[in-house]
C-alpha cells in the first residue's frame, strides 16, 4: 500500500494526540554560532559560495525526482487526505504536505499547500515535518518556495534540540558547506556531527537493521520512517561531496561519520569524536 494510504487509514481510526513541547529555537540572552549565523545572513556574507552549492542542490534533487517511482493522480485520495489533515493530526498532515510538494502518492503537485501543511504539523513540533520544511525553506524547491534561511535555521535547530538525527546532521552539513550565514567551520561541523551520530544510535532498530527517527510511537506510523543504513549514508555523502573541501581535517570528520552511518556503534561514534 502507499505511505499516503497507509496514513491517510492511519487518520481514520486514530486521533491526534500530539503533545506540543515548548519551543526551542534561540535563547536571546546568549549568542551562539547560530545566532552569529543570523548576523551574517543580514550582513548578505557568502553569497557566492551560497549560490553555487544551491545549483548543485537543484541538480541533485532533480536527479532524485527522476528516480522516484511515478504515481497516477488520484484526486480521491488528495481530497480524503485533505479532509483528515484538516482535523488536525500531525502526521497526516506531514503526509499530505509533502505528498503535494513532491506531487507523489496519487496527489497533484501544489507547493503552496505542501508548505501550509508542512507548517500546520510543524506548529505541532512533529519534528519530521520541521525537518523537511526546513531544508525546503533552504534550497527554495527549485525556485517554486520563497527561501528564507531564518526559518531554516530555526526550524532545523529546534527538530536537532528535540531529537532528530536529519536535522542535527543538516546543522553540521551547513557548518561543513560554509552555508546560509556561516563559515566553514570544524569544530562546529564536529559538534554536530556528533550530535548527530548520538541521535542515529538512539534510532538504530538492530531487529529491522535500519534507523527509524520519528516523534510518535512507530504502531502509529507503521514503520514509515524507517531508512535503510546504506540509503542514509548514499543520501548523505551525495549532499557532502556537492562540494570539495580540501580542509584535511574536515574530509576526515565527513568519511568517519559517513562510516558510522552504515556501522552505527559506541565505537564509532568515539571515532568521530577523536577526530581533530
Amino acid at each position: 500500500m502507499k505511505k499516503i494510504l497507509a496514513i491517510v487509514v492511519l487518520g481514520l481510526f486514530l486521533s491526534s494526540n500530539t503533545n506540543a513541547n515548548h519551543y526551542l529555537g534561540h535563547d536571546p540572552n546568549k549568542k551562539s554560532s547560530l545566532d552569529r549565523a543570523f548576523e551574517s545572513l543580514e550582513k548578505g556574507n557568502n553569497k557566492k559560495k551560497q549560490r553555487q552549492l544551491e545549483r548543485r542542490i537543484r541538480q541533485l534533487e532533480l536527479e532524485r525526482k527522476l528516480k522516484q517511482k511515478k504515481t497516477t493522480k488520484n484526486l480521491s485520495v488528495q481530497e480524503r487526505g485533505v479532509q483528515i489533515a484538516k482535523k488536525g493530526d500531525a502526521i497526516i498532515q506531514f503526509g499530505v504536505g509533502k505528498a503535494f510538494i513532491e506531487g507523489s502518492e496519487g496527489f497533484e503537485t501544489d507547493v503552496r499547500q505542501g508548505v501550509f501543511w508542512l507548517e500546520e504539523s510543524a506548529k505541532q513540533f512533529f519534528t519530521p515535518a520541521m525537518v523537511y520544511l526546513g531544508w525546503i525553506y533552504y534550497s527554495g524547491e527549485d525556485g517554486k518556495v520563497q527561501k528564507d534561511f531564518k526559518k531554516s535555521l530555526q526550524l532545523t535547530e529546534s527538530a536537532s534540540m528535540l531529537g532528530h538525527p536529519l536535522a542535527s546532521y543538516n546543522l553540521a552539513f551547513f557548518f561543513y558547506h560554509g552555508q546560509i550565514g556561516f563559515d566553514d567551520n570544524f569544530e562546529e561541523a564536529k559538534k554536530y556531527f556528533i550530535i548527530s551520530a548520538e541521535q542515529y544510535l538512539k534510532s538504530y532498530d538492530k531487529t529491522k537493521n535500519k534507523y527509524c527517527y520519528n516523534s510518535v510511537p512507530q504502531e502509529r506510523t507503521m514503520g514509515l520512517f524507517c531508512h535503510t543504513l546504506l540509503s542514509e549514508e548514499k543520501s548523505i555523502r551525495e549532499e557532502l561531496n556537492m562540494l570539495e573541501n580540501k580542509d584535511l581535517k574536515m574530509i576526515k570528520l565527513k568519511e568517519k561519520f559517513l562510516f558510522f552511518l552504515k556501522n552505527p556503534s559506541a565505537e564509532n561514534l568515539d571515532n568521530i569524536k577523536k577526530v581533530s
